[in-house]
């Protein structure tokens, strides 16, 4: 008999959670299943229990092959699956016992629906539940830049592979390139019941923030190609630093050094290392400011003088901003597409996050992207009385299960902090810079280290440090 669904494990050195995530599809409530076991060149005790779970049922079978990564391992199992649907789930995680059921019925009822991925536990290494995740109701809103888990997600096999199946240039984050290729041509539907276990663990894929931020920059980028490709003008990009100088600013310490180089230096070399901004434009009252600029010979570095009436504390950074694309469009003749506003109060940011932004900024048509620090903490207002929290999951959305209460978590309800690191703008759609109100925005969550600010004379110190192992830092991505 033909199954209707094929769940393949990918298992990479996973041998102390696999039977569980096994055993998790052999007892579904929906029994027309195949199961495919795809190990990828585990050297843990994984390829003994694989042969032990495969003697025992004949509907699993299994796939052992050199180690070439999850995206090869997926499309390894879409060429072996025989399911009219097909869905991945990891080796450490495992599946509610009515997962498939439901899931199924709703594709088979709504023919329309090409993707769908439910709700799920968040779990520890142990398994305890840690917070029920509540995804986006794709019903009522459309948030384009949360995609779909890349586990636990259901997909008409044959939409799949006519869709490329898997792109084997990226090592990891697949969610998030199907999630792009997807949503924009085919309807997509997330269920709000919490359908399988994600385990939170040290060697999790989610933890490795350097790999991540790699593979969705690659992403990003060529789904921006796409998109410039298809309207048929690329779209550029230009970086506006103000500054306002010694002058006028009695605390400024552009030109004091962090580690070996200028506060200064440290904001335009990382500007410079992006490929998708044109001009670099620093935007300042200050003769020595523009001096030094002009003096480093860079070719996208544009030095433009800033009426000192602007540079006052009390004026909007958006006049400054507005007189500075004049200036700019005088000099070269066009108007940029998207302006980044850049500050220097962050050295250690990673241009990746502003590449990141600009593609997301050409795919999603927004009107604005703004780098920000993704909050976990919980967070207060006084009402006049007492202190009520903001975030309302952490402790009025509790439910009960297996009678422990757990925490629910909604995706849409994250709460962000700005980072002074950067704010993008698309020129085409406002008049006034300050006012975002109406805006469709897009948000970059930044890591630790291209978050952090220096501000104070302890955060001078503690950069001071960072400078010094700026290597170490750079290879955990804090």
């Amino acid at each position: 008999m033909t199954p209707e669904v094929t769940i393949y494990i990918t298992n990479y050195n996973y041998g102390k959670y696999l039977l569980k995530a096994v055993n998790s599809c052999l007892k579904q409530t929906f029994k027309n299943l195949e199961i495919i076991i795809i190990d990828d060149g585990s050297t843990d005790n994984s390829k003994k229990i694989i042969n032990k779970i495969t003697e025992k049922n004949r509907n699993i079978s299994s796939i052992f092959r050199k180690n070439q990564g999850l995206i090869k391992s997926c499309n390894t199992a879409l060429r072996a699956a025989r399911g009219k649907y097909i869905m991945r789930l990891d080796a450490d995680d495992w599946l509610d016992i009515n997962a498939i059921e439901i899931m199924y019925s709703k594709l088979e009822k709504n023919k329309k629906i090409e993707l769908l991925f439910p709700d799920y536990y968040e779990v520890d290494q142990s398994g305890k539940i840690l917070h029920t995740i509540r995804r986006h109701d794709f019903k009522s809103v459309k948030l384009f830049d949360q995609p779909a888990h890349g586990a636990c997600t259901l997909f008409r096999t044959k939409t799949l592979i006519l869709n490329g199946g898997y792109d084997e240039s990226f090592t990891a984050q697949d969610g998030v390139d199907i999630w792009l290729r997807f949503q924009k041509k085919f309807k997509i539907m997330n269920i709000n019941i919490p359908l399988f276990y994600y385990r939170k663990h040290g060697k999790s894929l989610s933890d490795n923030r350097k790999k991540i931020l790699l593979n969705r920059n690659k992403i990003l980028f060529k789904n921006s190609e796409i998109q410039n490709k298809k309207s048929l003008k690329t779209k550029k990009t230009i970086a506006f630093i103000p500054i306002r100088g010694e002058k006028f600013d009695k605390f400024s310490k552009i030109f004091e050094k962090i580690g070996k180089k200028y506060l200064i230096d440290w904001t335009l070399d990382n500007l410079l290392k992006s490929k998708l901004i044109s001009h670099i434009v620093v935007s300042s009252p200050d003769r020595n400011v523009l001096q030094y600029i002009r003096r480093k010979k860079a070719p996208k570095l544009i030095a433009v003088k800033r009426d000192p009436s602007l540079a006052m504390t009390n004026v909007l950074l958006d006049n400054s901003l507005k007189s500075a694309l004049k200036e700019f469009e005088k000099l070269k003749g066009f108007r940029p597409d998207y302006t980044l506003l850049s500050k220097l109060n962050c050295p250690f940011r990673n241009y990746m996050h502003i590449d990141n932004s600009i593609n997301s900024m050409k795919i999603f048509d927004l009107d604005m992207v703004i780098g920000v620090s993704p909050q976990n903490k919980m967070f207060f207002n006084h009402n006049g009385k007492t202190l009520k929290p903001l975030r309302t999951y952490d402790l009025n959305r509790l439910t009960t299960s297996n009678k422990k209460k757990i925490n629910i978590k909604v995706e849409s309800e994250e709460l962000y902090e700005e980072s002074g690191n950067f704010i993008l703008y698309n020129n085409k759609n406002y008049k006034n810079f300050s006012n975002i109100d109406k805006f469709k925005i897009g948000h970059e969550a930044l890591d630790k280290l291209s978050a952090f600010e220096v501000n104070t004379s302890f955060e001078w110190m503690i950069a001071q440090n960072i400078s010094k192992n700026l290597k170490k830092y750079n290879q955990i991505l804090v």
